[in-house]
């Protein structure tokens, strides 16, 4: 109720000075609109309020719709009017605006593709603390595209996005360190951003601490640990460990053995184009057919539920 109660007292201050003009109030407003916030839904209305910010200048509303122009959603695709906008936003120092600037050049997309210019976009919104720019001025100054090629001020880049919870940071300083790249190796650190990346909930990071543990790379082998990892890979839709957590269900290997979570398991993974998955999906299939047919009934109603919780509640 005091969800619902803020929610209504912030509609009512937006629309009195959205009555008033202020772009803002404009901009917050239709935000309420297009999520249905406080109020019913009303795509067109919310749009409407945020296309008006944007013209009277309000730099997030000018972001808003300028990547709506270039993607086409909800708005007719329109690249010349989104990349106005973009550059609008960016003239205020609107570090998304820069950043999505940046993402243009880099990949080509509605501009002549320029390192050079993504590089300079990049670099004004992370110095600003965009933590998504800041990852790729890691990225660009790791393979000297647009900047010379510096793995110091990389791995610089690195952490400060990786402070901020971006785990593909994390992830990229733990493969730096694992594998060497223009850095001395370090398992000690490379297992430490591996951690990090996989609290921050980076998928490949799991997966790599699943192989870690259950190999005894680095560290003391600890099956349980490595099945702990592999299982929150696997719930996130990584293909190869939805087949690792197959086979360790099948075998009994840090994990108690079942014949109905294997299968379970080895689905997803077939279902994701996993070949072994594909593979080892069909061998239980049929097996289970045969031998176990009450078992087979059992995982696919366990396969329902993991689908209606996008795999969360696959336990």
């Amino acid at each position: 109720r005091g969800v619902e109660a803020d929610l209504k007292k912030a509609r009512e201050l937006y629309e009195l000075a959205s009555r008033q003009g202020h772009p803002k109030a404009k901009y917050f407003l239709g935000g309420l609109y297009l999520a249905g916030q406080g109020l019913e839904s009303d795509t067109l209305k919310g749009l409407k309020l945020i296309n008006e910010a944007a013209e009277s200048g309000f730099d997030m509303a000018q972001v808003d719709m300028g990547l709506n122009y270039l993607t086409g959603n909800l708005v007719s695709k329109d690249f010349e009017r989104g990349y106005e906008l973009l550059n609008q936003a960016a003239s205020k120092e609107n570090a998304k605006a820069l950043y999505s600037l940046g993402i243009l050049f880099l990949n080509g997309e509605a501009v002549t593709q320029s390192y050079k210019k993504a590089a300079e976009f990049f670099d004004r919104s992370a110095q600003k603390g965009f933590p998504d720019a800041q990852y790729n001025m890691g990225k660009l100054y790791s393979e000297g595209l647009g900047v010379p090629e510096d793995m110091q001020k990389a791995i610089a880049f690195y952490e400060l996005a990786s402070k901020q919870g971006l785990g593909v940071a994390s992830y990229n300083l733990a493969q730096t360190y694992r594998e060497a790249l223009k850095v001395p190796q370090d398992m000690e650190k490379s297992l430490r951003y591996y951690h990090l990346a996989a609290e921050q909930q980076h998928d490949l990071s799991q997966y790599n601490l699943g192989l870690i543990y259950l190999n005894g790379i680095g560290v003391k082998q600890d099956k349980t640990q490595g099945a702990r990892y592999t299982k929150l890979a696997a719930k996130q839709g990584v293909s190869d460990a939805q087949f690792n957590l197959s086979l360790m269900y099948l075998n009994g290997d840090g994990l108690p053995q079942s014949a109905v979570d294997s299968y379970v398991w080895s689905f997803f993974a077939a279902k994701n184009g996993n070949p072994k998955g594909l593979k080892l999906e069909s061998f239980l299939k049929d097996k289970m057919e045969r031998e176990a047919p009450d078992l087979l009934a059992e995982a696919n109603g366990l396969i329902l539920h993991c689908q209606e919780t996008l795999l969360h509640e696959c336990d």
